[in-house]
């Protein structure tokens, strides 16, 4: 039997406005914090920590529970958004349309606030998300860090 199979359009995207909205994040970084894919990953040693998310954020959430999120972090001296931390669930069959969804929902949000660009730190491990944003959303790579895992993208957010 098992649960009950959830599809992409099984799942809202919200934007978060209150505390409890945060705490759902916070609570679902925490979570996946301790998932056993990130030894797979390679990050078994990138502990969850809490940090200060700020708006625009958004949660996607299915059958009640957060399943993606892509916060905006604020970097003192930094006047650019800054998407980060974004993550899909680790157990998501297929993570390309919930990410494509959580995007599209969070440059809603920023061209409400007329934000031209932002930045994104995504896993350059991950051909999927190099393709959407190098292809379909056509952001460049601005940068990497220093162990190479991350691409830093200046992405457009088209009117």
């Amino acid at each position: 039997k098992g649960q009950p199979l959830m599809y992409a359009r099984d799942t809202t995207y919200e934007l978060c406005k209150t505390p409890a909205d945060y705490k759902a994040c916070h609570d679902f970084f925490k979570a996946e914090s301790e998932h056993p894919t990130r030894i797979k990953e390679g990050l078994q040693d990138h502990a969850y920590t809490f940090e200060k998310i700020t708006s625009p954020t958004v949660k996607a959430v299915r059958d009640g529970k957060v399943i993606a999120v892509m916060a905006t972090k604020t970097w003192r001296g930094c006047e650019d958004h800054i998407a980060n931390p974004v993550h899909i669930a680790y157990d998501l069959k297929n993570h390309v349309p919930v990410m494509i969804r959580l995007i599209d929902t969070y440059e809603n949000e920023l061209r409400r606030l007329k934000v031209p660009h932002y930045k994104i730190l995504a896993p350059s491990y991950k051909s999927s998300v190099r393709k959407i944003f190098e292809l379909y959303k056509k952001a460049v790579v601005v940068s990497r860090s220093s162990d190479k895992r991350l691409n830093i993208y200046l992405v457009p957010v088209v009117s």
